[in-house]
């Protein structure tokens, strides 16, 4: 090895431990982040206490509530007892198997409807006796990505009429750290099976958000509520420069580039390469520097390195102009200025040289003879 290249070659390996290739795309191209979720799995059961992972419920309507009772086919109704069942409650950890009696298969023929999404337990809110149901569930406070979705599932069981009572039965709303809310979804929770809500929080993106599911349906059975997951990511992207084209001129100095990645986290440090369609239009460095070679157009490609987005910027080089006068010079006219005028000046130097000796003597006096009358 030569004995010069080795300093470099340490500096080199030193630069890539400190930064190791790409390190700072984690979190940009990877798979989303989960910001907030919640199953449920790991609360005690019936409990109406969520502060444990974060969470917060709420009783607004204050009224008592309605227990379960059920049967199979043919067999005498029984009721299902739990921790809390007829008294004023807000959502609850629920699971079928820890009633008392449990509600097994073998039990009921409603069991089925009652069992959580995911896992053993699920959020439910039980159906109050005299007036409408006013139950929150609240999230802890995150913030959403450029690209954020929250994804949730809700079922709902009716009341033993069987009439539909589920319309507009919940609202999810997102609050803001000022208080200010919004409703950002509304609907009926189904009654024959569990159905997923996906929705766009990307516009909240920065900002410090809550998220309230409301119960609010009157004479419902109960409304049950589980899996609630909001990832985000984000969604940088590749601006090549100042948004548009490059146009330069032969003979002009080099221009940089001025590439931007929109989006990304604070603190990543993009990391551009380039590459020219045609040298022979105009060449590009590693800084992305510009240079004009020949009159033509061609491409410039910008890649960003972490997230491997691409921009295509186009490049004008346009041809020599006469002073005072925008309009290019022809090749051939300016080819016979460039050649044409290299000539004219050897030609003059020649003959220059062949002609100020000559003067040169002949303005030189000889000098004067002697006559036989001066001596």
């Amino acid at each position: 090895m030569n004995k010069h290249a080795f300093p470099w070659l340490i500096l080199a390996l030193l630069a890539g431990l400190a930064f190791p290739p790409h390190a700072a795309a984690q979190g940009i191209t990877g798979e989303p982040q989960i910001l907030c979720s919640q199953d449920f799995e790991t609360l005690p059961c019936f409990t109406q206490d969520f502060s444990a992972v974060g969470w917060e419920a709420q009783d607004g309507d204050g009224d008592e509530t309605y227990m379960i009772v059920a049967s199979r086919e043919g067999e005498t109704l029984r009721e299902y007892a739990f921790a809390g069942c007829r008294e004023p409650m807000s959502f609850l950890v629920f699971n079928p198997d820890k009633t008392t009696p449990a509600i097994t298969p073998m039990q009921s023929q409603n069991y089925d409807k009652l069992t959580a999404h995911g896992g053993a337990q699920c959020a439910v809110s039980f159906a109050s006796k005299t007036k409408a149901n006013d139950d929150t569930l609240t999230s802890p406070a995150f913030v959403p990505l450029p690209k954020t979705t929250l994804s949730f599932y809700v079922k709902g069981f009716l009341a033993a009429s069987g009439e539909d009572v589920f319309t507009e039965s919940y609202e999810v709303l997102a609050q803001l750290e000022s208080g200010e809310k919004t409703v950002i979804w509304e609907g009926a929770a189904p009654t024959d099976g569990w159905q997923e809500v996906k929705v766009d929080l990307s516009a909240y993106a920065g900002s410090s958000l809550r998220l309230i599911f409301h119960y609010k349906a009157q004479n419902a059975f109960l409304f049950m509520l589980d899996d609630i997951v909001v990832t985000g990511e984000y969604a940088p992207v590749l601006i090549g420069h100042n948004g548009g084209a490059l146009q330069t001129r032969v003979g002009d100095a080099p221009q940089a580039l001025l590439p931007e990645l929109e989006g990304a986290p604070d603190g990543y440090v993009p990391v551009f390469t380039y590459e020219t369609q045609d040298e022979g239009i105009a060449s590009v460095d590693q800084d992305g520097v510009v240079s004009p070679v020949h009159m033509g157009n061609t491409v410039i490609t910008v890649t960003e390195a972490g997230t491997g987005l691409v921009a295509k910027i186009p490049v004008s080089v346009l041809a020599v102009t006469v002073a005072g006068d925008d309009r290019p010079l022809p090749n051939v006219l300016r080819r016979y200025f460039l050649y044409g005028g290299a000539a004219v000046l050897v030609i003059l130097v020649v003959v220059l040289g062949l002609v100020l000796p000559r003067v040169t003597r002949r303005g030189r006096k000889a000098p004067a003879k002697k006559t036989r009358r001066d001596r």
